[in-house]
């Protein structure tokens, strides 16, 4: 099963917790990204410390670089 860092309040690192999460299927019009390398940086920091607002519960590393594992439907290769 998949593993995501989350965090369903703000504050400390102490706050984050690896979760597991359920594998996703994808729209007829997405992909599915299995992540090879996540960077984690300053704006991730302020999103996790609440100085940034992010709808909860929320993850660090927008930045994300990985392998298409599945494709929707209507995706055109």
């Amino acid at each position: 099963m998949p593993v995501a860092i989350q965090f369903t309040e703000t504050g400390d690192p102490d706050v984050l917790h690896a979760t597991e999460v359920d594998d996703v299927a994808p729209g007829s019009n997405d992909v599915v990204i299995d992540h090879e390398a996540i960077g984690v940086n300053y704006l991730d920091i302020t999103q996790r410390n609440g100085a940034v607002k992010v709808p909860l519960p929320s993850g660090l590393g927008l930045d994300a670089a990985g392998v298409v594992s599945a494709a929707g439907s209507s995706v055109r290769t």
